[in-house]
């Protein structure tokens, strides 16, 4: 009776239950019914059992059963049940670009190893005045900033944060809008005539 799962990490979960009789005991587990994970036991006798398992897979379930046999070797089996490990590690932010530069916008994208969020905190100075929220959950991130400034240099950083709130966030990186600044003046402007074509060279 009062099977228990406790201390559940990422990697490790400990199993508790009492016997009304002094018994061995055993635990059956892995990510299928068919326990392929194997056996953790005890042959010592107590009415009150804890196993712990290791070695586990962070965020997955787990399946077990527990057995306690007395000395006379008669063993009772406990219902197949479940537990599910902690997922304790950030997403991986990865292929960050800036792209479909305008004077007034531009996109962020970039991938994660794990699905998540999408956040990008921008602005003029390091301070980030801004942000841009995606609150669904992707391994492919796409953020439109629009109200941008021509021809202005902004810091940004992107954020990415999965299903458990791990968080992970890129280094501070830059990118520059276009301008709509025409040219001021043309000078030097200069003819050249050969082959038959006419060619203009000029700076500005």
């Amino acid at each position: 009776s009062s099977v228990l799962v406790s201390e559940i990490t990422g990697t490790t979960a400990t199993v508790t239950w009492t016997t009304d009789e002094l018994a061995d005991s055993a635990v059956d587990y892995g990510e299928t019914e068919s326990f392929e994970m194997g056996t953790v036991s005890s042959s010592s006798l107590f009415t009150s059992h804890s196993i712990g398992l290791s070695d586990l897979s962070e965020g997955t379930t787990i399946y077990f059963r527990v057995r306690s046999s007395d000395t006379n070797l008669n063993e009772a089996t406990s219902s197949t049940q479940t537990f599910t490990t902690l997922d304790e590690t950030p997403p991986v932010i990865s292929d960050i670009e800036v792209i479909d530069l305008t004077t007034t916008s531009a996109r962020v994208t970039w991938t994660t190893d794990e699905a998540a969020d999408s956040t990008v905190s921008y602005g003029e100075t390091i301070e980030y005045e801004s942000t841009e929220v995606e609150s669904s959950l992707k391994t492919s991130h796409s953020v439109l900033l629009s109200g941008l400034s021509d021809g202005t240099e902004y810091h940004f950083q992107v954020l990415s944060s999965d299903s458990s709130s791990n968080q992970s966030y890129s280094d501070d990186d830059v990118f520059t809008t276009d301008t709509d600044e025409a040219p001021t003046n043309v000078s030097g402007l200069t003819v050249i005539e050969g082959d038959g074509q006419l060619t203009l060279e000029w700076t500005n």
